[in-house]
């Protein structure tokens, strides 16, 4: 019994941590969601701001316009680039988060079926007791009594 629940115990305290790991994981998952929002909003601003400028500098000359775009096109794509890192930071967590979610619901199951067990073995320790009282009270009264009890 001291075993078990020692394994018990042991259950609960990995329970715990993975709880307190989901809620890690998904915290970062908000924030590289987050991330990814302000990212996505500077991208959005730096091509406005890009036909902007092509509009104020088209009296100024060419390759000075040239010049503006391939640096935001580099900034853009550079920004690309980590929005589609934070992406797959994101998927990676939330993944990690069903896993732990997931081994939490197994280790309730392996929890419950614990319990069961406790509960039948504390039924057979009650019918073993009883049966010891049987035998003392008859032997002609124990035959009769471990009929019946094979009946339920």
């Amino acid at each position: 019994m001291q075993e078990k629940e020692a394994l018990l115990e042991q259950e609960r305290s990995k329970s715990e941590e993975l709880n307190t790991r989901a809620q890690q994981l998904q915290t970062e998952c908000h924030v590289s969601a987050e991330r990814i929002e302000k990212l996505q909003s500077t991208e959005k601003e730096l091509v406005e701001k890009s036909r902007d400028q092509v509009y104020l500098y088209q009296d100024t000359s060419i390759f000075h316009t040239i010049l503006k775009n391939c640096a935001q096109e580099r900034e853009l794509q550079l920004l690309d680039a980590n929005v589609a890192d934070l992406r797959a930071e994101a998927e990676h967590h939330q993944r990690k988060v069903r896993e732990l979610e997931e081994q939490i619901q197994s280790d309730d199951r392996a929890e419950r079926l614990e319990n069961s067990l406790r509960n039948t073995q504390d039924r057979a320790d009650e019918l073993e007791f009883q049966l010891s009282k049987l035998k003392q009270v008859s032997p002609h009264t124990e035959t009769l009594e471990i009929k019946r009890l094979t009946y339920f």
